[in-house]
């Protein structure tokens, strides 16, 4: 069972080729994993083999089941079947089986990973190390400090997939809920209708597109926004002028003071 990266995230081209949606999946530090419809592996990058202990040839191609332990099996069923369905992206912690036979506590996210017509092609499993104990799996203090300032998530909106998990794999390692990632306008109102976000994080420009209907809407229902783009100022709606701004490439330290800022 084979796949390009291009053909497993379509969407997620970059303004600098394809080539770098692989480089960015094979060089994340934090561990990856791409599933299908029957939780097979499609593919994982270098940290997730590295967190498993597996070579990668051992992991791609095999249901991940192989590697969770009986009783936390039904918890990540659920999550992927809610994936499938059209679901937002979920978070909830799990155990995996090393090759070593350690059993490992960690935090997941499972996001769903979507063609141009908006297709629910894959489930990407996200693994983050860095706020689970080795032991029993649970969130560190000053994690859960940050976590608890408001109960409503942060909104991320970003027409390229990989970025966008990105940047929200940056929040909830600082300790932020996190929504998404949007690909587009559809998407992101489908968000919003299901849960309001306490902030939210724009690309401007989308794919045919602008988020500019999100940025009023937000507006109009008291809601702060940061902007985040690649393309020139003078190109954007006026409804963003005065939002706080975010450049590109994200800083976890600046990102988290924005986010501080914009929160109050």
């Amino acid at each position: 069972m084979t796949t390009s990266d291009h053909d497993l995230l379509p969407d997620a081209a970059s303004h600098d080729g394809d080539g770098l949606n692989a480089a960015l999946v094979r060089d994340a530090a934090v561990p990856i994993i791409a599933l299908d419809r029957q939780g097979a592996v499609l593919r994982c990058n270098e940290a997730a083999a590295h967190f498993c202990g597996y070579a990668m040839g051992h992991i791609a191609g095999r249901p991940l089941d192989q590697i969770i332990p009986d009783s936390h099996r039904p918890a990540l069923a659920r999550k992927l079947a809610a994936i499938w369905d059209g679901g937002p992206s979920g978070r909830f912690h799990g155990f995996f089986m090393t090759a070593t036979g350690k059993t490992v506590a960690a935090s997941m996210t499972a996001s769903p990973a979507r063609d141009e017509s908006g297709t629910v092609i894959a489930a990407s499993l996200i693994i983050h190390t860095r706020d689970s104990h080795p032991d029993n799996g649970t969130v560190a203090d000053d994690q859960k400090d940050l976590r608890h300032k408001g109960s409503r998530p942060i909104l991320v909106m970003d027409d390229e997939a990989l970025m966008g998990l990105g940047l929200v794999t940056m929040l909830e390692n600082a300790g932020f809920a996190a929504m998404g990632p949007a690909r587009n306008l559809a998407s992101a109102t489908a968000l919003l209708d299901r849960q309001p976000c306490a902030l939210a994080i724009l690309d401007t420009h989308l794919r045919g597109e602008s988020s500019a209907p999100i940025a009023r809407r937000l507006r109009a229902d008291g809601i702060p926004f940061l902007v985040t783009s690649a393309c020139p100022v003078r190109g954007r709606a006026p409804v963003f002028d005065g939002a706080p701004s975010l450049p590109r490439p994200w800083r976890t330290s600046r990102l988290v003071a924005a986010v501080h800022e914009a929160l109050g």
